[in-house]
């Protein structure tokens, strides 16, 4: 599984293809929506591990009573 460390390097690749001379202006804007929805997506792999994390330790801990 992918974490946000590596949704962030996808990101600066976007954008760093994007940086490159010839480019046209569509691709330019392509590669750089392409790297904010990378970083959308690693803000939501992060929240999504800790979210794991957190639910683990409530269960891993015993606390959680089930009804």
């Amino acid at each position: 599984m992918y974490d946000g460390e590596e949704f962030r390097r996808f990101a600066d690749t976007c954008i760093a293809q994007a940086n490159e001379r010839g480019l046209s202006n569509s691709h330019q804007t392509e590669l750089l929506l392409m790297a904010a929805k990378w970083l959308e997506l690693a803000d939501d792999a992060d929240r999504m591990k800790n979210l794991s994390e957190a639910v683990e330790a409530v269960v891993g801990a015993g606390s959680y009573k089930f009804h």
